[in-house]
């Protein structure tokens, strides 16, 4: 399921959709909007990765920091780190 703005609110209210650290003016009409940490997660190996339950992304990326930016390589693939915790039930996406 995919919640507008008042469906968002309401679901935080009940506690099904968890937030930490949220700006007042995050929640838009159709979605949460998050800031960049200071870390980055860069994969290790390339190629296809399998997504699948129980595929452990720690084993495949290394943590850097940002510090003044990151150059994007060609081809490379990173995970950004959310300043923000984001708890969410099974049937909300």
């Amino acid at each position: 399921m995919i919640l507008t703005k008042a469906e968002i609110r309401r679901e935080m209210r009940r506690g099904r959709v968890k937030v930490t650290k949220l700006g007042k003016k995050a929640v838009g009409p159709a979605s949460i909007d998050l800031s960049l940490g200071e870390q980055i997660r860069v994969f290790t190996k390339p190629g296809v990765i399998a997504v699948k339950e129980g595929t452990d992304y720690k084993k495949m990326t290394l943590t850097r920091k940002l510090g003044k930016g990151y150059v994007l390589k060609s081809g490379e693939l990173i995970m950004g780190i959310t300043r923000e915790k984001i708890t969410l039930p099974d049937d909300i996406c």
